[in-house]
């Protein structure tokens, strides 16, 4: 008789750490983009982009389930033109769109960085709003500068006076005695009835553009107050970005490759001098013999990891 052994079933596969994973991540997004920046709290990460017609930064921001959720990539300057760059400033990537834990965040960052410099985004600022730009175009029209007096067509003067030829001599001589006589006769004139037309259409229409131009002196008041507060706007905006451009420059020169690799170095001697005493404690008799082989490799151990990280930075 023979007795078939009993298969043991078989275990699933044991699952990756996802805290191993995020760092391993975040490991080879710094990696491959020496050129990022890390918040203290390891999940938002920046990366200046600078090309010819705009600079802006990366952002990047990890979840907290990530790897198991998509990372979110935007950028720092809005109203930028990319076929990468979505309406409201989010990455737009395939990757990023069918994300899963086997898709590698620095890769993805580089060839998005890769594509900005070689396609560069065009920076393209809203129009201004239809009102705001009527109601310019229409001060601009009523400004007093501008606001000029309908023309009025001056009645024709005559040369020659006929009925003043057709007066009797004692009229004539009453004339010559009397300007209340000129002016009487001047108002029976024709041509007086016209001029006093004129007199009148002139001083209209003088009211009138006074009036226009009084009417608009509020809206141009507004839009005065308009334009200085968007002056304050933009010196902010400038002053804010000069400090954060300051800081970025300090930030990278302070965390620069060569800058951490002497970082690195330091901490390793200081391991490497920590081993030193471990073994002056053996010699003397101070540790027995296990206490001093845990010590002093884990002190080795610790001190080669430092100087590998200290070689890549230099050659990164």
């Amino acid at each position: 008789m023979f007795f078939r052994r009993q298969q043991q079933p078989q275990q699933p596969p044991p699952q990756p750490d996802p805290q191993s994973s995020r760092q391993a991540q975040i490991h080879e997004l710094k990696r491959l983009n020496p050129t990022v920046i890390a918040h203290p709290d390891q999940s938002s990460f920046d990366m200046p982009i600078h090309t010819p017609t705009a600079r802006f930064d990366l952002q990047i921001r990890l979840p907290a389930d990530f790897p198991a959720v998509s990372p979110l990539l935007t950028v720092s300057v809005a109203h930028l033109s990319h076929p990468l760059i979505g309406a409201d400033g989010v990455i737009v990537h395939p990757q990023l769109s069918n994300w899963n834990t086997h898709c590698a965040l620095g890769n993805i960052v580089r060839t998005i960085s890769t594509d900005f410099l070689a396609n560069p985004p065009v920076y393209n600022p809203p129009q201004p709003r239809p009102d705001k730009a009527q109601a310019a175009a229409a001060a601009a029209a009523a400004s007093p500068t501008s606001q000029q007096p309908n023309p009025i067509a001056l009645p024709p003067i005559p040369q020659v006076c006929e009925e003043l030829r057709r007066l009797p001599t004692d009229r004539l001589v009453a004339m010559d005695q009397s300007t209340i006589e000129v002016e009487e006769f001047a108002e029976g004139l024709p041509i007086y009835e016209a001029i006093v037309q004129l007199r009148a259409d002139i001083e209209k229409n003088v009211v009138e553009v006074a009036r226009a131009n009084l009417a608009v002196a509020d809206d141009i008041s507004d839009l005065q107050r308009d334009v200085d507060e968007l002056s304050g706007k933009v010196q902010a905006a400038k002053t804010a970005y000069d400090a954060a451009r300051l800081r970025q420059e300090t930030l990278l020169a302070q965390y620069s490759a060569p800058a951490m690799a002497l970082l690195f170095e330091k901490k390793a001697d200081r391991v490497d001098m920590a081993s030193e005493d471990v073994r002056q404690k053996y010699i003397s008799g101070d540790l027995n013999e296990d206490a001093f082989v845990a010590q002093f490799m884990a002190g080795r151990v610790a001190f080669h990891r430092l100087m590998v990280t200290r070689e890549r930075l230099l050659h990164a």
